[in-house]
């Protein structure tokens, strides 16, 4: 591997290392998270200080020393700060969420992961309204869950075994895994069919013609808790974004 790499990347975390230093966690295209030092980030005159920030997208020069195996950031080209992210409190937690989640899935464990992430905060920052930023949300963990080999099965009782049928609604017991009526618990979220049927339908198109699928809105919530609680138990750790932004997410 050569010691200077350029890589799309967005900045996930960055926290102050030293005087005027920053130690910043990155997610790369071409090499997943990366966590490096940018030398000055924090100082006043820093051509990286607002590049180096939380949620912006940047054309990176990496320094990679392949025996110790440390990164240091040597420039980052800013492509788009997402101002509109900072600037609304349903857009920043959400974002945190997905951030997070790809902190404690080591990158999501797929390449094209990276390429749905940028995407989904492109349009994030670009939206006009809560509800498109909520529904962005369901197709951006949909895609993930498939991405990741851990798509749940909606159309087999994980419990008993039986088909579910047509229009029958299925149920998320928190276990990741989905059952019919019949095996249900009392704390079982359910999934109507119309829900059901705005995952499948929406699941192969480009998230713009996705948005303008329309469902109602206890479709859309049920949606939303059940997707969060499936990838929460993927992750297996408490997730900090939900404890301090849930009510926003």
């Amino acid at each position: 591997m050569k010691r200077i790499q350029r890589t799309d990347l967005i900045v996930l975390k960055s926290e102050k290392s030293g005087e005027n230093h920053r130690l910043v966690t990155m997610f790369t295209e071409n090499f997943g998270l990366v966590r490096a030092l940018a030398f000055g980030a924090s100082g006043s005159r820093s051509r990286m200080r607002a590049t180096s920030a939380p949620y912006c997208r940047s054309d990176g020069e990496l320094y990679h020393d392949p025996v110790k195996d440390l990164w240091r950031i040597t420039d980052l080209n800013g492509k788009n700060l997402y101002d509109g992210i900072r600037g609304n409190l349903k857009k920043f937690y959400t974002v945190s969420f997905m951030s997070e989640v790809v902190l404690k899935t080591y990158g999501g464990g797929d390449e094209r992961v990276y390429k749905l992430f940028a995407k989904t905060l492109d349009l994030i920052d670009r939206s006009d309204n809560d509800k498109e930023v909520g529904i962005l949300l369901i197709l951006y963990l949909w895609r993930y869950l498939w991405m990741n080999g851990v798509l749940p099965d909606l159309s087999e009782c994980s419990h008993c075994g039986r088909d579910i049928m047509r229009g029958e609604s299925v149920f998320y017991k928190g276990d990741g895994l989905f059952c019919c009526s019949g095996c249900i618990s009392s704390s079982s979220l359910e999934l109507n069919q119309q829900a059901i049927e705005y995952l499948y339908k929406t699941s192969t198109m480009t998230y713009e013609k996705a948005l303008s699928v329309e469902s109602d809105e206890s479709s859309l919530i049920s949606l939303n808790k059940c997707l969060i609680m499936i990838v929460q138990a993927l992750v297996e750790y408490p997730l900090k974004s939900l404890k301090s932004g849930g009510a926003f997410i």
